[in-house]
């Protein structure tokens, strides 16, 4: 009786031991990660993708986490290293969708920073355009970005996700005054009367920056989308509405069913600014390049200072 007792505690402690060895295996692996040559991180910053085929060669790890920027692919996309995103998300073992502590990916970085061969290669490896909190849309909004906000559109980015503060990209366009984008993001079914956190709703951002007649516009949108969908305490919807409207935006039934972009595409051409007030809340005001917002350079291509422009993701 007491040999197969005994048997059974040797198997559990051997089972033990080599789970602890497994364990130290992957600890040591982390570390290692975590301390790559310097040469790695110096090939990153100055965008040399021969040294940095070099060290991975070596085998530095394209998963290694930069002790300030986090993930290697995140940190090429902050100090716009765009060859050395290509090369990193190039790799099958690269996590395209690593985030940094400030929860940043290099998707969200390049979609703000506009570079469209960065944003393809990213694409083209599966990296997600819907993900909880800030989205890769509300990058491409706030960085002008036009026509990355168009492809993140059509691969079913979610118009009205919100960040955790609530903060949506059509919130994110009228702050930063990328005013293509605001037009864009109407005209696709953005939804304009959501508020986030701060109480604080697309035509409150446009008013703040002193683009007066674009919020008197945005508060038409709001009051003619209201009256036609209602809201989110008191939504208009039937319940098969309210199915399809939670379809990412750019689906066939949000667009069938609801008829959004074709309302909104009527109701949205925008006229010459010297339009009379009686018509200024019906249409919106030339579209101009997007201009710059003071102490945060221009809309459309903002500085990188912990991903979005300095204090952007608050109210």
């Amino acid at each position: 009786m007491l040999r197969p007792l005994h048997d059974l505690c040797a198997a559990i402690t051997n089972r033990l031991a080599l789970l602890g060895l497994t364990l130290m295996v992957a600890a040591a692996s982390a570390a290692v990660a975590q301390a790559q040559s310097p040469n790695f991180w110096r090939a990153i910053e100055a965008n040399d993708i021969d040294s940095l085929r070099t060290e991975l060669l070596r085998g530095a790890s394209p998963n290694a986490r930069h002790p300030e920027h986090g993930p290697a692919i995140v940190a090429a996309a902050r100090f716009k290293s765009f060859d050395a995103v290509r090369v990193l998300a190039s790799l099958n073992a690269t996590d395209v969708d690593a985030a940094s502590t400030a929860d940043e990916n290099a998707l969200m970085l390049v979609s703000m920073l506009g570079d469209r061969r960065s944003f393809d290669a990213l694409i083209q490896r599966g990296s997600q355009v819907n993900r909880p909190g800030w989205t890769p849309l509300h990058y491409a909004a706030s960085g002008g970005q036009l026509e990355l906000v168009k492809v993140l559109i059509d691969q079913h980015a979610f118009i009205d996700a919100q960040s955790p503060n609530g903060t949506t990209a059509l919130m994110m366009a009228a702050r930063m005054r990328a005013l293509p984008v605001v037009q864009y993001l109407i005209d696709q079914g953005a939804d304009p009367s959501l508020r986030n956190q701060a109480g604080l709703d697309a035509a409150a951002y446009l008013e703040r920056n002193g683009e007066r007649q674009w919020a008197i516009w945005m508060k038409e949108r709001v009051q003619r989308y209201v009256a036609r969908y209602g809201t989110v305490e008191q939504p208009r919807w039937t319940a098969t509405e309210a199915a399809d409207a939670a379809q990412p935006a750019g689906s066939a039934g949000r667009a069938a069913d609801l008829g959004a972009v074709q309302m909104n595409r009527e109701v949205n051409v925008a006229p010459d600014p010297a339009t009379s007030a009686a018509r200024v809340s019906a249409t919106p005001p030339s579209v101009a390049a997007p201009a710059a917002v003071a102490g945060q350079g221009a809309a459309a291509g903002p500085a990188v200072r912990g991903g979005l422009p300095a204090g952007s993701r608050s109210a």
